[in-house]
């Protein structure tokens, strides 16, 4: 596909000014403007579909995270999570995962629980991205990324995001599985 190719290319480019010397130089990015235009589309999302959210935009510890995430569900029977011995709520859900080096998310299926106590996290990996289990939750995801696309925000594929790169780029990071992808450069964590 001509659009995905040319995203690619995109992706490509923006990874050269990036990683100059091989390894992420931080000033490159507008941290501030692209959190921004992430709420904005956050909040919108919640107002225009009536979804519910949960946020992970700042709870990885001491270390740097390359991207946010905001976990989009409705608290209806067909999203609902259960599995033995679990307390309190849990439902399934759209994970859009937003980079902070690069405005565009990618998407995938995911669940939560949670009661009094605290919940469940999870960390975003190439293999969720694009993955639906439930019809519920991909009608959903459908929903949520054109309103995302309308706002402006590309969206990153799972085949695009799964494109080698350099073995030269260092990127230290608790995610990547040893050959490094797209996905490394643009969501990665370091602890």
């Amino acid at each position: 596909m001509k659009t995905d190719r040319i995203f690619k290319e995109q992706l490509f480019s923006r990874l050269a000014q990036l990683y100059p010397q091989n390894s992420l130089d931080t000033e490159k990015v507008e941290f501030d403007s692209l959190t921004q235009l992430y709420n904005s589309a956050a909040i919108e999302l919640t107002t225009v579909l009536g979804v519910k959210e949960k946020r992970e935009w700042s709870a990885y510890g001491c270390g740097f995270a390359s991207f946010v995430e905001s976990w989009f569900f409705y608290e209806e029977p067909e999203y609902e999570f259960k599995f033995d011995g679990m307390q309190g709520k849990g439902y399934n859900g759209v994970c859009i995962i937003f980079s902070l080096l690069e405005p565009m998310f990618a998407a995938g299926e995911t669940h939560r629980t949670w009661d009094d106590h605290g919940g469940s996290g999870m960390l975003p990996s190439i293999g969720m991205i694009d993955e639906y289990s439930s019809s519920s939750v991909k009608s959903l995801s459908t929903r949520i990324c054109s309103q995302l696309k309308a706002s402006g925000i590309p969206q990153a594929s799972k085949r695009t995001l799964k494109e080698p790169i350099s073995p030269s780029i260092v990127i230290e990071s608790n995610m990547n599985d040893g050959s490094l992808k797209l996905f490394d450069a643009f969501y990665h964590w370091m602890d």
